[in-house]
């Protein structure tokens, strides 16, 4: 008798489990052979066509059904969180939230494949977990149960064990009779108990044991499954496509995490369909830097002959460019344009979507102007070459690849630093170190403190880092000499203008006599101390989590930076599984930046990819120019600085303007929910706009907005060139909801 099995919990509060896979992602799967189905029956005893959809369970819960060698065992994953009732329906226990936990009329049997076949369930063994049953008499439930690794390892081996479980110790609230999943591993039985409700995420555990820990899903998440979802898209991406929750759904969230942190095993054919329209992403420094040279040396001469002829004005002896030059001035402004307009695109298609955002995050990191002179000519490099391999790389190897990079050398005016008159130098001038460089006549003109302040201050130590400016002094001596090779657009260490003498970095000894040796101990010095670990943390802290980051958050962020040597990687896997980036608190906490809005409403949307530079151009006129931040300490990440009154009025006709279609590559037709609510009741339309566009969250106030059709704040005036946009029907349900607080934030 399966009541022979039954084992009584008392005093049951809080129950709660995890639920990676999410509601409605219901898992049927049937087999050939004489193995059983969902409804019970050995595939033998069904007619033809006889199918079994009719005992499936109910959607708030996912099934799943592994195997285990030539056993088999079954499960079921809840969407259950929540405080336990007294209520009972017919149908089971009703949780707080008014879902129905267990249900009577849903009877499955084992029915399953071979473990062999089943990556999810070895993924989930392999982090500590368990997917398990459990009944109120007749009626079952399903749930994750946190396995110690000695009992993931008998798991796996067949072995025979029990699981220790701690039980919540609250007030009595519901006597619920569970009864054990029968698990047969090698002709082995694991007996184990779980309790689920329906409202947060969680587990319970039986009193007086200790707690097992999972190294992928973190205890005490206090967001509930959906929102965990929405929640990783929002800060892991730039925004969720149509299709995005459902299939971080059914992968889970922990799985889907994981899989992100390792872009370089994610196909990315739409990422690189993408950008491949853009001719000069592929273009070296080398020809960027010839063909700006020529241009410019053709530029002179036709200014020679405009005044040798005489005339008044110059423009009447303008000689008229051939085709050739037409090309060349052509392909010499699209180095930004292009460079510009495929971190839209990439931001937008690619499916390496936690890559892109480390990417963007280390380029504001590492600031450089595009305005600053002949900058410009090294951005693509910067980004293709310096920023991109190494945005999940160790950070001595990115912070030494930002110190030998054109782009920076040239935009903090560290290619022109020389020893002071007086030091000692390695040499004289070289011939291709000497002479008429990009600026013309100018020569280095004596010691440049600029990048080794930014270094200090922005890049490394932070600005409480505790140097002081005679640091800033010996580190701008021992980088003296790093320049630029001025043919070619590349680094070149110029010995003959490097300060040879001793000198002393934040406590180090540097000693003298030495060249290039000198600013890669720096560089070594400051990756590896424990202010830039706390600096480097608190920043990514703060972009993944909130403007006012968790001390305890960041203190285990800058341990793993230590423990790993600066691995960027497992410093962001530490900060994006942690109880803190699943908080409450966390949720819609922060602002996006202009850029990350214009990405995930053309996401949201379901956009194709813009060939043009607008919608970088409209990134800029919401207030965020790509490259185009000229202080070295870029853009903002608190959100604070993106929103007032003007900027809240531009980001409102934005979402109308995308809304209309006047984004390039967005079209109401293209987002999927067009189809099933263009001609739906109002009300209809609200609802799934909320639900798709807005994760089914949304304030009372917007729900009145979305009903009326009128934003009070849209009432205003505006520069913005996108605001004479006039919409009824769902177009302007959806232009309402992108300019709504909620979709503000992330």
């Amino acid at each position: 008798m399966q009541r022979d099995h039954l084992r009584r919990y008392q005093h049951v509060r809080d129950v709660r489990a995890s639920d990676p896979g999410g509601k409605d992602d219901v898992y049927r799967e049937r087999r050939g052979g004489n193995q059983q189905r969902s409804c019970g029956k050995p595939q033998s005893m069904h007619s033809a066509g006889e199918s079994c959809e009719k005992q499936s369970p109910p959607e708030t819960q996912r099934s799943v059904r592994e195997h285990a060698d030539n056993s088999h065992y079954w499960m079921k994953t809840p969407d259950a969180i929540g405080s336990v009732t007294k209520k009972e329906t017919g149908d089971g226990v009703e949780g707080a939230c008014g879902h129905s936990l267990l249900n009577a009329k849903t009877e499955e049997r084992p029915c399953g494949r071979r473990r062999s076949e089943c990556p999810r369930q070895n993924a989930l063994l392999e982090s500590g977990l368990l997917e398990v049953t459990g009944a109120h008499g007749t009626k079952e439930t399903r749930g994750m149960l946190p396995l110690k690794a000695r009992d993931a390892r008998l798991v796996r081996a067949g072995g025979l064990t029990t699981i220790d479980r701690r039980r919540h110790t609250d007030a009595p609230n519901e006597a619920f009779a569970m009864r054990p999943t029968l698990i047969q591993v090698k002709a082995a039985v694991l007996a184990a108990a779980l309790v689920v409700s329906a409202c947060a995420p969680g587990s319970i555990v039986p009193r007086g044991h200790a707690e097992p820990q999972s190294p992928v899903v973190s205890a005490g998440r206090e967001l509930t499954a959906d929102q965990q979802v929405a929640h990783a898209l929002s800060r892991l991406t730039f925004g969720a496509r149509p299709t995005d929750v459902a299939q971080v759904r059914g992968m889970g969230v922990d799985r889907w995490i994981a899989r992100q942190l390792q872009p370089e095993r994610i196909r990315d054919d739409a990422g690189a369909q993408a950008v491949a329209r853009f001719e000069m992403l592929e273009a070296e420094p080398a020809e960027i830097v010839t063909l700006y040279a020529e241009l410019r040396q053709a530029r002179r001469a036709r200014q020679r002959m405009a005044n040798d002829s005489g005339a008044a004005n110059p423009a009447t002896g303008r000689v008229r460019r051939d085709p050739e030059a037409r090309q060349a001035t052509r392909r010499l402004r699209n180095v930004v344009a292009d460079l510009q307009a495929a971190k839209v695109a990439r931001a937008v298609a690619s499916e390496r979507q936690l890559a892109e955002v480390m990417v963007d995050f280390w380029e504001n990191h590492f600031n450089v102007f595009v305005g600053k002179g002949q900058t410009r000519l090294f951005l693509t490099h910067y980004d293709r070459d310096v920023i991109r391999p190494h945005a999940f790389g160790k950070f001595r190897d990115l912070l030494g690849a930002v110190a030998h990079s054109p782009a920076m050398l040239f935009y903090l005016d560290n290619w022109r630093s020389a020893a002071d008159s007086g030091r000692s130098t390695l040499g004289r001038p070289s011939a291709q170190g000497s002479g008429r460089g990009l600026q013309g006549r100018r020569r280095p003109r004596g010691l440049n403190e600029n990048y080794a302040r930014e270094l200090l201050e922005l890049h490394t130590l932070g600005v409480d880092g505790g140097y002081t400016q005679q640091d800033v002094v010996e580190v701008a001596r021992a980088l003296t000499g790093w320049s630029i090779d001025q043919r070619k657009g590349a680094f070149a260490f110029r010995a003959a203008i490097h300060d040879a003498d001793e000198k002393l970095v934040v406590g180090h000894r540097l000693r003298s006599g030495r060249g290039i040796e000198d600013g890669e101990e720096v560089l070594d010095i400051l990756a590896r101390h424990p202010a830039t670990a706390r600096h480097i943390a608190r920043k990514l802290v703060v972009r993944f989590v909130s403007d006012s980051p968790p001390p305890a958050l960041v203190t285990r962020a800058a341990e793993t930076f230590r423990r790993t040597d600066g691995d960027i990687r497992e410093v962001v896997r530490t900060i994006i599984t942690s109880p803190e980036f699943f908080s409450r608190a966390a949720y819609r906490a922060k602002i996006k930046s202009p850029f990350e809005l214009v990405t995930s409403a053309l996401r949201t949307m379901n956009a194709d990819v813009d060939a043009t530079p607008q919608t970088a151009r409209i990134v800029a006129q919401l207030g965020q120019p790509i490259f185009g931040r000229q202080t070295p300490d870029g853009w903002p990440e608190t959100g604070g600085e993106w929103m007032n009154a003007g900027a809240i009025l531009n980001r409102i006709n934005f979402g109308f303007s995308i809304a209309a279609g006047r984004v390039p590559g967005a079209a109401l037709e293209r987002w999927p929910g067009t189809a099933s609510l263009a001609n739906a009741s109002r009300e209809a339309q609200v609802e799934g706009v909320v639900r798709a566009v807005l994760a089914g969250d949304a304030s009372a106030e917007t729900w009145t907005i979305l009903r009326s059709g009128e934003n009070p704040l849209a009432a205003g005036r505006s520069t913005d060139p996108m605001n004479a946009v006039t919409l009824d029907g769902l177009a302007q349900v959806v232009g309402l909801a992108l300019g709504a607080p909620e979709f503000q934030r992330k």
